[in-house]
């Protein structure tokens, strides 16, 4: 195996682990049941952190990633 074989194998995987990954992250935020609107409004609690850093990293995973 070339080294240029091994490397796209290992992206081929790479890539699939981050698909898994933004699935899964968006499972959670669809459970949470929270929109844009409802985080804007009213006082910061931790519920509403943790969807807008889901939202964060899915969209860090969507720059390489169409998920």
């Amino acid at each position: 195996m070339t080294k240029q074989e091994y490397l796209k194998r290992q992206n081929k995987t790479y890539l699939k682990f981050k698909a898994e990954l933004c699935a899964e992250l968006q499972a959670e935020i669809d459970a949470m049941n929270l929109n844009f609107f409802d985080v804007v409004n009213g006082y910061m609690t931790e519920r509403k952190k943790r969807y807008m850093f889901l939202v964060d990293t899915i969209g860090k995973l969507k720059r390489d990633l169409y998920c």
